[in-house]
């Protein structure tokens, strides 16, 4: 869905060893990895938000979600 919706392409994170989905500007996400935590850990980790987060770049609102972003996306955001 993310790579249907979105910019974001398929790679191989060879660091990570698993497959990944990851945006124009370098950030990468493990949707696999998050469903796995959805399954084992419970609606703490919330895949539409997760999908959100992908397709927006936005947290959505009431969710627990960490931003963690390199320092140069907020210089290539203010830029946009």
């Amino acid at each position: 869905m993310i790579v249907r919706n979105s910019t974001w392409t398929w790679v191989y994170c060879t660091d990570e060893n698993a497959a990944a989905v990851e945006s124009p500007e370098g950030l990468c996400g493990y949707p696999h990895n998050k469903v796995a935590k959805r399954i084992r850990q419970g609606a703490e980790h919330d895949l539409e938000a997760f999908f959100t987060y992908a397709v927006t770049g936005e947290v959505p609102h009431g969710t627990n979600a960490r931003v963690i972003k390199p320092s140069w996306w907020q210089r290539l955001r203010s830029r946009s």
